[in-house]
């Protein structure tokens, strides 16, 4: 369905079935019709359109967009639609204008997302309501984000809750752990990422003088944790779900009963909206690399309770990296920050490099922005006792080396990253902290590549309300392929590499890799880089292909953990499976191996509980050596 309509200047605008769709979904987004049936409306236009022997593709006939728009009323009417009749009534002169939709970065499906995200009132349903409601009457404000240069985090609107992420300490105290637990529950309701830290709970089977029982250990009140997500998760959409994070300390003596539980940890609907950490310190470290035997150590008393076999216990993680790829670890190497361990909350923003082509421009924004942030504490009092951090965080830095034509694997790609860091750094004061965040839900909103990842997919398949599958290139490769078969966007779409394409020049070929197609090291040298300028965690994905063994991926973590990596945050993993025919380089008598053999084993069961935990028998503990 394609229709041409002339605007009250005489102006020609072609309208394709794709733009009804997603306007008209957008204003049911917006008028809270959840039940809109936007085929059966397009479907009834078109068949009155036909009776009025409207040519939809006559340049000729003058068929004007009001007429249609007083068309869609009428239909919208008799199908008892009348929030979405009234809102296309009040609003004739901005739909279907696309040269005021393209005054700004955001197009219209984008500014849905917004608009849900931010939960605007009834009252404020456009963008430009809700760039004026962002903007805090601050006109250079409201020019950025119109510009799709930044946005503040989620809860800016909100007064009780105006922070972006939040970190938790637990103390070894119950009341503690469950107002804690009240306190994540909001959160996650308000979208908002939470880290807590389970390390200072005493160690399962530890004497309670008070009681006279014994501890159950931090484990069982991660169960507890994640159950209460797992309620929760019913009510929060998938595009907008915060990522809640739990980290357990190395020395801990339950460390390993913690390693189980996430190897086997089935995450159901929680999905990727679940990560576990594991907190690596020096001494672990060291004690990795002589292949010596490592401390565990009581968080009650500090004593020594055990020594275990840090080769085995490393070995152990790798295996359980593999199976659930919601591990991951920190390597806190600085004393300060070790001693220095507060419950914090975050103020931040999320910078758009695609939205720029000029840094320089960048640079001039950036104390416009910064006082912004800073601005923002003022509606985060109630939380006396935490301390703020103000956090700028990026985006879209493969569509910005695009636009410089600037490979993602390159030494130029580095060096850049360099430079520009180092003069932002120059740009804000101190109490500025910078990072690298893979889990806001309002990067999903921005265009086509998210932080400093490469592109992931280089073509989708999107179906039209017909029915039909319609292949499309990301935007970017597609103004550098203009002229590409629809065939060939389709070969494209299903090898997700134009390696193997012919007819395409080397240079966009090398622009154009996914992530699959760059080599672990290169991601690893990128997140280096990266954090010698944040002053958090940097969450960069790191991509293990298909020619990789597990000894390999072994090899490659060792040597990040070991060479000052601060974080192994997100780490994707596409290894050979090999048969029982074919050789492996894996022998009996090794440790990983024994686990994936025992892990391959299936219990099927008739109704599965809500969190699938197999015999912790199946898992061969490292020994553990006795004084």
């Amino acid at each position: 369905m394609e229709i041409t309509v002339f605007d009250k200047n005489q102006q020609k605008i072609i309208l394709t079935s794709e733009d009804l769709q997603e306007t008209l979904e957008q204003i049911a987004s917006i008028s809270n019709e959840s039940n809109f049936d936007v085929r059966k409306i397009l479907n009834k236009a078109q068949t009155y359109l036909n009776i009025f022997q409207i040519n939809l593709n006559d340049d000729q006939q003058n068929f004007t967009i009001n007429q249609f728009i007083n068309l869609l009323i009428n239909i919208c009417q008799e199908e008892n639609y009348i929030k979405i009749s009234n809102y296309l009534s009040d609003h004739k002169d901005n739909i279907f204008n696309k040269n005021l939709e393209n005054t700004n970065f955001f197009n219209s499906a984008q500014i849905t997302k917004l608009i849900k995200f931010y939960s605007l009132a009834n009252n404020q349903n456009s963008k430009f309501d809700l760039f004026s409601k962002l903007a805090q009457d601050d006109k250079n404000i409201q020019q950025l984000l119109e510009q799709g240069n930044f946005l503040p985090h989620q809860n800016i609107l909100k007064k009780q809750n105006s922070f972006s992420g939040m970190h938790i300490y637990l103390e070894d105290d119950l009341s503690n752990i469950f107002d804690h637990l009240k306190q994540i529950a909001i959160n996650f309701q308000n979208l908002i990422n939470t880290t807590v830290d389970f390390s200072l709970l005493r160690p399962k089977m530890s004497l309670i003088k008070s009681t006279q029982g014994y501890s159950s250990g931090p484990v069982s009140f991660i169960k507890i944790y994640t159950s209460t997500l797992e309620v929760l998760r019913q009510q929060i959409s998938d595009t907008f779900t915060p990522l809640q994070t739990f980290t357990l300390n190395i020395h801990h003596p339950d460390i390993l009963e913690y390693l189980i539980f996430i190897k086997n940890f089935q995450k159901n609907t929680l999905n990727k909206f679940i990560q576990f950490n594991i907190e690596l310190t020096p001494n672990f470290i060291d004690a990795l690399t002589k292949e010596e035997d490592y401390e565990l150590i009581s968080p009650y008393d500090q004593q020594v309770v055990n020594l275990l076999s840090a080769k085995n216990t490393f070995d152990l993680i790798i295996s359980t990296f593999i199976e659930n790829t919601a591990l991951g670890l920190t390597i806190n190497n600085n004393e300060e920050e070790q001693e220095e361990k507060n419950n914090k909350i975050d103020i931040s923003v999320i910078v758009n490099f695609s939205s720029y082509t000029n840094i320089d421009n960048l640079l001039q924004d950036l104390p416009i922005i910064e006082n912004y942030l800073v601005k923002s504490q003022q509606n985060s009092q109630i939380y006396p006792n935490f301390q703020k951090q103000f956090i700028i965080q990026f985006t879209g830095w493969q569509d910005f080396i695009i636009q410089k034509e600037i490979s993602y694997e390159s030494l130029q790609n580095l060096e850049l990253i360099n430079q520009i860091f180092t003069q932002i750094k120059n740009h804000l004061s101190p109490s500025i902290k910078l990072s690298i965040d893979l889990s806001s839900p309002l990067l999903s909103i921005f265009n086509e590549t998210k932080a400093f990842e490469p592109f992931e997919n280089l073509a989708f398949n999107k179906i039209s309300i017909n029915g039909l599958e319609n292949y499309q290139l990301i935007e970017s490769l597609k103004t550098k392929l203009p002229n590409i078969s629809n065939e060939l966007i389709k070969q494209i779409f299903e090898n997700n590499s134009l390696a193997n394409i012919h007819n395409i020049d080397s240079k966009i070929k090398n622009l154009f890799k996914v992530s699959s197609e760059i080599s672990p090291e290169f991601h690893l040298e990128i997140q280096k880089i990266l954090e010698k300028f944040t002053n958090t965690n940097t969450h960069k994905k790191i991509y293990f292909s298909n020619n990789l063994d597990i000894e390999n991926i072994k090899n490659i973590i060792l040597n990040a953990v070991t060479q000052d990596i601060r974080s192994l945050t997100f780490c994707q993993f596409n290894i050979q499976n090999n048969t029982e025919n074919t050789p492996n380089n894996l022998t009996e008598t090794n440790f990983l191996h024994k686990l994936n053999k025992k892990h391959k084993r299936k219990h099927k069961e008739i109704q599965p509980p809500l969190f699938q935990i197999k015999k912790t028998e199946e898992v061969i503990i490292p020994p553990i050596s006795h004084d």
